[in-house]
Parts: structure tokens; sequence; C-alpha cells
């Protein structure tokens, strides 16, 4: 059994401030440096919803991070540099650009790690694409769901992540054996 101990609690604890205390020097540094030759680049280059998305996967897949990309996100977003609109596209071009990493992995790994890499990607590029015509719609809902940006934002993507599951649960088995589940004892 895992036990939390005060070892393993200060490092966590100190991690966490950390991080929270490095997005903040990020908002405050955007928020320092914006000025109107940027503030019309972010508004140029996340200005339709497939720019935002190319943004996203872009960067998420330089920086290697999807949490770095939607801190930086909430922060433009605080700072109202971009739009909810921008920021929503920004967050799910993240989860494909997010997939590199696994495709960095599974570079020297088995076949199964290479197909879990490549189901990874469909599972994302799939569910952007399937949502892409409502998208519009989908910002809508986001909206309903609070009057604070930030939140909006991570609801976004929370709201993605639930519908991505829920449209491929009917597809569980095909998207299993076109992974070649059957191969690997993936049944």
């Amino acid at each position: 059994m895992f036990h939390f101990t005060t070892e393993l609690m200060v490092p966590l604890v100190a991690g966490l401030a950390l991080f929270l205390f490095g997005m903040k020097i990020v908002e405050w540094a955007l928020y320092q440096w914006t000025g109107p030759a940027l503030q019309q680049l972010l508004r140029r280059i996340t200005h339709t919803p497939l720019r935002g998305l190319l943004v996203g996967t872009g960067t998420t897949a330089l920086l290697q991070s999807s949490s770095a990309v939607t801190g930086i996100t909430i922060s433009l977003a605080r700072s109202g540099l971009i739009s909810l609109v921008s920021a929503i596209a920004i967050a799910l071009g993240s989860n494909i650009g997010t997939c590199i990493t696994a495709f960095i992995a599974s570079f020297n790994c088995s076949r199964t790690s290479k197909m879990m890499a490549i189901g990874h990607f469909i599972f994302n590029i799939v569910g952007v694409l399937v949502i892409l015509p409502f998208f519009n719609y989908f910002c809508k809902l986001v909206e309903l769901t609070s009057n604070n940006i930030l939140r909006q934002i991570a609801n976004a993507h929370t709201l993605f992540n639930i519908y991505n599951v829920l449209l491929f649960i009917p597809f569980i088995s095909t998207f299993t054996d076109l992974l070649g589940g059957d191969k690997f004892g993936i049944d």
C-alpha cells in the first residue's frame, strides 16, 4: 500500500509551488512584453479556429508539454491578449501536439509501444476533426459553464476529453483491432 509521508509531501508541494510561481512569471512577462505588434500577431495567428489549432499543435509539439501550453494560453486569456474562442482552439490543438511525446518515446520501443502512440494520435485527431464542424456550438456550451474565462478554458479541455471518450466507446473493439490488439493480447 502506498502512503504519503512528509518526506514525499515536501518535494511534491515544493514542485507544485515552483510550477505555479513559474506560470505567474510567464504571465507577468507576457503582460510586460506585449506591445501592439505582439497583440496583433496573436490575434492574426489565432484568428480562426484552424489557425488556433495549428498554433496549439505546433507549440505543444515544440515544448512537449500540453500543460505548459495550457498555462501560457490561460495567461494570454487572463491578460486579454486572446479570446476564449482562440484559447479553446489552442487547447484542442495541444491535445494533438502532445502526441509527439508518445511518438518520440516509442522510437526505440516495441511494436506495441509504437501502435499505442499511433492510437493516441488517432484518438486525439479524430476527436478534434469531429468537433471542428461544431466548434462554435462547443464554444457557446463552454461559455455557459462559467463567467470566468480561466475556468471556461479548463472546462473546455475537460469537456473535450469527456466527449472524446464518449465518441470512442462504441468503437473500442474496432479501434483495438485496428491497432493490432489481438496480436498483442489487448482484448
